[in-house]
């Protein structure tokens, strides 16, 4: 008779494997961060702009109220949500490629890509703005390097 208390054997695969190139692992992070911020950032702008334009402003001043967003139009919060969405993705693609079991890699992805995005549009706002925009990248992908250290 079998005890009914004993669990059930089961195959588990303890090991998840050897770890992935740390040069590929940052590479596919910083491209899932940054693409997927700038992609997702060029269909938001084009749908608002389209918006804009229906609702009849001209070229010029459609182009005037897009760079004169606040960060509490709802354009913007959109955007910040979406770009932190990517900055964690990118984060947890980075752990699950390496599987370094650390957070130096995702501390220099994080790095990479607030200088990348930092180059690619970082003029044009005030200083708390960019403070608050680069520790929330950071925090973001150290979250998702954090996810990816839970599922590996």
């Amino acid at each position: 008779m079998s005890n009914p208390f004993q669990p059930p054997n089961s195959e588990l695969n303890e090991n998840p494997g050897p770890s992935g190139s740390p040069v590929r692992a940052l590479a596919v992070g910083i491209l899932v961060d940054n693409g997927g911020t700038l992609i997702a950032s060029f269909i938001l702008t084009a749908v608002y702009a389209a918006v804009l334009v229906r609702e009849g402003l001209s070229e010029e001043q459609v182009l005037a109220t897009l760079q004169e967003l606040p960060l509490t139009h709802w354009l913007s919060i959109t955007g910040i949500v979406l770009g932190s969405y990517f900055s964690a993705l990118g984060g947890y693609m980075n752990e699950r490629i390496s599987r370094t079991g650390g957070y130096r890699l995702g501390a220099l992805q994080a790095t990479l890509s607030i200088c990348i995005g930092l180059l690619m549009g970082g003029v044009g706002r005030s200083a708390p703005e960019l403070i608050g925009m680069v520790g929330l990248t950071f925090a973001c992908v150290l979250a998702g390097t954090r996810l990816g250290h839970r599922t590996a």
